[in-house]
């Protein structure tokens, strides 16, 4: 049985080859009357193009070097490609999946935090003094390349993503006198990033609800009952899959790639990364969705804290590790 105060802990808050224009095209009925009659033979039974071209011995090569057609080269539309020195290879479309990044950053210390009640989407900014506790993790994130920067649209996340990035809050008093930050150009700020509405129990401490029966049923199977006037579990993680197939999409379109994750044009050399600015429980629920064998409750992310997931794409959804 989950100990109940861990919910307080927890909740405040593809394959294929690519055609290569080669530098000089390549006629497959050429380069296969350059070939003695065994050769041919081989090469029309070759079932892997690796057996297909040890089939051709140099000479036969260069001769098909000097052929025309890449197109029709060979049933299998094997691509051959010269290189600088008339060499021929073949090149097989780079497979790798698409990867990224996530550097997943709960907010700063709220009051609500440090009375620990329950805080979902009330808009708490963090504690000013609490915010210099960040510069650590500010350190540790500077110099890095974002690919893309992802923020609740909650005050507390908009806070810590401002001082997080140029180390200061910058902020002014709006209208009604609310509290606006200047936001970060480029940044996304997206509610899907919440975290899960607590209803009537917002603001409530374990202490104000440990009595109540149907708080009792949330804390043992939290996909079965919703608090009141709050969000259900399953929308919860509904709209975090949303976001995670979203970002997928945007990933995708970034590298000119399709969208069955075989990007083009990437630096395979160079993994994106990601910064987003959230809360306990949508971290908590990003790696349990993409990290196998990681429960939901079996990770504690505190204000202030970082994890990190190495992610790839598997043609379904993101799967991945946790890297910190």
């Amino acid at each position: 049985m989950r100990e109940p105060k861990d919910i307080v802990n927890a909740n405040d808050e593809d394959v294929g080859l690519d055609a290569i224009q080669s530098n000089k095209a390549i006629d497959a009925n050429a380069a296969l009357e350059a070939i003695d009659a065994d050769q041919a033979k081989a090469l029309n039974e070759a079932n892997d193009v690796n057996e297909a071209i040890v089939a051709i011995d140099a000479k036969d090569a260069k001769d098909a070097k000097d052929s025309k057609d890449v197109k029709n080269a060979h049933p299998a539309h094997f691509a051959y490609h010269a290189e600088d020195k008339g060499d021929i290879q073949l090149l097989e479309k780079d497979t790798s999946p698409l990867q990224v990044v996530l550097h997943l950053v709960r907010h700063g210390v709220t009051r609500w935090n440090q009375e620990r009640r329950y805080l979902g989407h009330e808009d708490q900014g963090v504690i000013s003094a609490e915010l210099e506790r960040l510069a650590p993790l500010a350190r540790r994130l500077q110099g890095l390349q974002w690919a893309r920067i992802y923020c609740s649209d909650l005050l507390r996340c908009r806070q810590t993503l401002r001082y997080l990035l140029t180390g200061n809050e910058v902020q002014s008093a709006g209208l009604n006198g609310n509290t606006e930050v200047l936001p970060i150009p480029g940044a996304v700020y997206d509610s899907r990033l919440r975290e899960l509405h607590f209803g009537e129990w917002e603001g409530k401490t374990y202490e104000d609800l440990k009595g109540n029966p149907l708080y009792r049923r949330w804390i043992e199977d939290p996909a079965a009952v919703t608090p009141p006037g709050g969000e259900s579990w399953e929308a919860f993680a509904s709209r975090i899959q949303h976001f995670l197939a979203g970002l997928h999409q945007v990933m995708c379109r970034s590298f000119e790639g399709d969208e069955d994750g075989e990007a083009r044009g990437r630096d395979s050399q160079r993994i994106p990364d990601l910064l987003v600015v959230t809360h306990g429980g949508v971290i908590r629920q990003i790696a349990a969705a993409t990290v196998p064998d990681t429960p939901f409750w079996s990770l504690r992310i505190l204000p202030g804290e970082e994890l990190r997931l190495k992610l790839a794409w598997n043609g379904l959804g993101w799967q991945g590790e946790i890297m910190s």
